[in-house]
């Protein structure tokens, strides 16, 4: 039921009580399902979001997908109940690396195996990380989450939510060696490199004649696809290996605004679905949805990601494409809840 087939099916059943209670949106409300989200949205929202420009389309409030559920500790730092609201997304990039050479018999194995050689690439490659920086979005999210946080750390997070990216000060470079101790908030702070796919031989006495890698880069603003190669290009130096973009690549999104009225009616339905006492703060998502292809339209500035159900514990999350994926009914009907008000407070923007 998780990731994402509570969010559609509660949308569907509140829109549907919406209807037969006769009610009339005073503004076009569009609802919005792809079938290929998990591979880009290419034929799914992109198709949607295409069509939408040639009807016209001048402006959309604000576009809501899904994202983080409310967990109690899904921030490190932070043990109570967060509801983080996602305010831009990281890119998305896989290249395959490919040696390719002269395979044989393993009794007369060559100097260098081409597996050898890739996996020396790889590690290069590993070793080259992408610098770290602080993004924009990470500094709105510090506004709000900052004061949840330890306090003797406070003026760390204060020069953080309220800094300039012209120059890094010794408190930011204090925030960016805490960040990267732990896995989640190292990976807001740069383009992450991870070694997703490694192919080579089919019999254990055949050296094969290629191998080949498949790395997926998550992209902060400005490191595009070309930007990427070149970056391995010069990790690795070595041109026996080619390297080919094999995905649809996407770049990192722009960052919606948490202080319009569309931020503001998000948290105020929040808060009237599952109360007062939780945190609720704008975040900067280190994944994506195919929610990208509206935010790179003019008419689409701000998306909001978001996903409406409660979950005990850190370990439930776990249960995201698991095997025994599965949600309470009683937090299944409070996400129905969710949507139906936050239909009601769109009547207010």
């Amino acid at each position: 039921m998780l990731d994402d087939k509570n969010q559609v099916h509660a949308i569907l059943e509140a829109a549907e009580m919406k209807i037969k209670e006769g009610w009339q949106p005073k503004q076009t409300i569009y609802l919005v399902f792809g079938q290929d989200e998990e591979v880009g949205g290419a034929e799914g929202a992109k198709h949607i979001v295409d069509v939408l420009e040639q009807r016209g389309i001048k402006r959309i409030g604000f576009v809501l997908d899904e994202s983080a559920p409310l967990i109690p500790g899904i921030f490190p730092g932070i043990p109570d109940n967060t509801a983080l609201i996602g305010i831009a997304q990281k890119g998305f990039v896989s290249l395959e690396l490919t040696m390719s050479g002269v395979g044989g018999h393993s009794s007369q194995p060559p100097e260098e195996s081409n597996i050898g050689i890739l996996a020396e690439a790889i590690t290069k490659l590993e070793k080259a990380q992408f610098p770290y920086r602080i993004h924009e979005a990470v500094r709105h999210q510090y506004r709000y989450m900052g004061p949840e946080l330890d306090k003797e750390k406070q003026p760390m997070y204060a020069a953080v939510a309220f800094g300039k990216d012209d120059e890094m000060t010794e408190l930011e470079k204090a925030f960016i060696k805490d960040m990267a101790s732990t896995p989640i908030t190292r990976a807001m702070l740069h383009t992450t490199i991870a070694v997703t796919m490694f192919n080579a031989g089919i019999k254990d006495n055949v050296l094969p004649p290629s191998a080949t890698a498949v790395v997926n880069f998550r992209p902060m603003p400005g490191d595009t696809p070309e930007v990427i190669i070149a970056h391995v290009k010069k990790a690795i130096n070595d041109d026996r290996i080619t390297i080919k973009d094999i995905s649809a690549s996407t770049p990192a999104t722009n960052v919606a605004d948490p202080d319009n009225a569309g931020y503001r009616a998000l948290e105020k339905t929040i808060r009237q679905t599952w109360g007062n006492d939780l945190i609720v703060s704008p975040f900067f998502v280190i994944g994506g949805s195919d929610s990208k292809h509206f935010q790179a339209r003019d008419f689409a500035p701000d998306v909001y990601t978001f996903t409406g159900i409660q979950l005990e514990s850190m370990k439930e999350f776990a249960g995201f494409h698991g095997v025994n994926e599965r949600i309470k009914v009683d937090e299944y009907a409070r996400s129905i809840g969710f949507f139906y008000q936050l239909m009601n407070n769109l009547e207010e923007l």
